[in-house]
């Protein structure tokens, strides 16, 4: 857990990133070192830096790289399930530095998720490329919608406050 804290210095910003299949292949071995980390029990704060360094490795080459449909919905699912925790705080109770932190990435998780949602349109023209979320089933879908949707509810109940 501590090596993911520390190799988000070496990614590199997202922003002039090239389409580079060497940068590929990287993260490709970075998910599938990540994989067993989301797949475990873990507490809140082990899990902070797993998950800020998927969100990161998102940023960088999207959901191609990231593995089976299932993790994706896995990855998805604990996200959500981290948001809804990380707000029940009461409030007017400061958040730590490592929760602010954890929720953002788990924010951009979830942003990404609604992306590739999008994108997975009818009007899809054959020509694009597999990505990781092509092979839900109806059940997955509707399972990731669901849990997006209450932890979606969870951060406007939050604001609200």
């Amino acid at each position: 857990m501590e090596l993911c804290s520390e190799l988000l210095q070496f990614l590199p910003p997202q922003e002039g990133v090239l389409e580079s299949g060497e940068l590929r292949r990287l993260v490709g071995e970075l998910w599938a070192a990540v994989r067993p980390l989301v797949q475990s029990k873990m507490s809140p704060t082990q899990l902070g830096p797993v998950l800020v360094l998927s969100a990161c490795l998102l940023d960088l080459c999207g959901w191609d790289c990231v593995g089976p449909p299932r993790f994706c919905c896995l990855l998805v699912n604990r996200a959500c399930v981290e948001v809804r925790m990380g707000l029940e705080e009461p409030p007017g109770t400061d958040m730590t530095p490592d929760l602010q932190h954890c929720l953002t990435a788990c924010y951009r998780i979830m942003e990404a998720a609604m992306e590739q949602a999008c994108n997975q349109g009818p009007d899809d023209s054959t020509t694009q490329p597999q990505t990781s979320f092509a092979g839900l089933s109806l059940q997955q879908s509707k399972q990731v919608l669901g849990v997006l949707e209450e932890a979606f509810s969870a951060i406007i109940y939050y604001l609200q406050q």
